[in-house]
């Protein structure tokens, strides 16, 4: 647990995590355009994604801190650190952490992170592998991040040519990310809620419980 804490406290930080309010609904797309000439009508030129244009140096920076979260043998896997939490305490706090544990559960599964919340590429011909299936940015994140940024998976490199624009693709990555990191806040924060209520059946250490806001977020230094 006090392994996942430090590991929270350095993931949750920077421009993604940064990128959307914890109470925002989606991203905020904009399109782009300019008048028609001779008419009263507008021709869309562009799209505006809502995620901050970011590099792949940060990208991958943010894909490696995050992978001990939603790989399966990783020790911050974080489906086992919330089950984890939910043995540690007792029946009824037990029953107010399902909530976190559904939570959770929509966002990491098998050791991928899923839920896809955008459809992106070209629909595949029928001897294609998932013949008409358009990738969810779930899997386009994963392909991203398993085929460019961390490895060079030869399946998730095929993947990633039906996309269509690179923004997409990294519109898939930050919010996907996103999506995980607030998973990662929630967690942290029930566990030190846990741990300020002594509901837990272990004492984390007081340099650990203390500086930090109602939600268990680290509080900024004055």
């Amino acid at each position: 647990m006090l392994k996942f804490l430090a590991r929270a406290d350095w993931v949750l930080k920077g421009p993604i995590f940064e990128a959307r309010a914890m109470d925002a609904q989606g991203w905020e797309m904009r399109f782009r355009v300019r008048p028609i000439p001779g008419s009263d009508r507008v021709q869309i030129v562009g799209l505006d994604l809502g995620v901050p244009d970011l590099d792949d140096d940060v990208l991958q920076a943010n894909a490696a801190r995050c992978r001990v979260y939603f790989a399966v043998k990783e020790d911050s896997y974080l489906p086992t650190v919330v089950s984890l939490l939910r043995q540690s305490v007792g029946a009824d706090r037990r029953a107010e952490l399902d909530g976190l544990k559904r939570f959770v559960n929509v966002r990491v599964k098998n050791g991928n992170p899923i839920g896809a919340h955008m459809y992106s590429g070209r629909v595949l011909g029928a001897n294609g592998e998932n013949a008409g299936q358009m990738h969810g940015n779930d899997q386009i994140a994963m392909d991203y991040i398993y085929g460019r940024l961390l490895h060079e998976t030869p399946d998730a490199l095929k993947r990633l040519d039906d996309v269509t624009t690179d923004a997409t693709v990294r519109h898939a990555v930050v919010s996907k990310l996103h999506d995980l990191m607030q998973a990662v806040y929630w967690t942290r924060a029930e566990l030190l809620r846990a741990a300020a209520s002594n509901d837990l059946d272990f004492e984390l250490p007081e340099e650990v419980r203390k500086g930090r806001d109602p939600f268990g977020g680290v509080l900024p230094q004055a």
